[in-house]
């Protein structure tokens, strides 16, 4: 028996299909309106949408960064870097550093820990590219610290210990105006 007898054996199976597809669809056409108020007499809509809201608020209370900030350690050679929760506004990285650039939190303060990085730095952006993390800071990310006699490591080790804590970056170039670190630092 070859393919086209087969198929004369059997012309009731395309047109079964195409009754199937139209029963399924007047079934849909007919049940849809009587869904729909349904839905509407229940008002789940409000409860998902009054939930999804909750969600949303309780997600921008509670978002918090692990940001790592210095401890000198007790002989004077070098630091520990230590993570603490910190606040944020988002979960986003952008956010993460903009909470490192805040400074150390009352419990970092109390616990002994400073930051490296001086006051005023504000992050002029950020990108991450496969994995690798790069970070432009302003002018300010240069200026000396008490904490100097140290080098630029303390800022450098609090930006990296910082961001390669965040899921998918594997990696830190820090840039200062634009122009990557490594070629600052030579220059100097």
């Amino acid at each position: 028996m070859d393919n086209d007898d087969r198929k004369k054996d059997h012309p009731w199976v395309p047109y079964a299909w195409i009754i199937l597809v139209v029963f399924s669809a007047l079934i849909v056409l007919i049940a849809l309106p009587h869904m729909r108020e349904a839905f509407r007499e229940s008002q789940m809509g409000a409860l998902v949408q009054r939930y999804r809201m909750e969600q949303r608020d309780a997600e921008q209370i509670s978002q918090t960064a692990r940001v790592f900030f210095a401890v000198p350690k007790s002989q004077g050679d070098g630091f520990s870097f230590v993570p603490y929760s910190v606040p944020t506004t988002s979960g986003s990285r952008f956010a993460v550093v903009e909470a490192l650039l805040a400074g150390p939190p009352h419990q970092a303060l109390q616990n002994g820990a400073i930051t490296c990085i001086p006051s005023g730095t504000k992050l002029r952006g950020m990108s991450v590219s496969y994995e690798i993390a790069f970070v432009d800071f302003s002018q300010e990310f240069l200026a000396p610290t008490v904490w100097e006699n140290e080098g630029i490591d303390g800022k450098i080790g609090q930006v990296r210990r910082t961001l390669t804590a965040l899921q998918g970056i594997r990696d830190v170039v820090i840039l200062v105006e634009g122009t990557p670190l490594e070629e600052i630092s030579t220059s100097r």
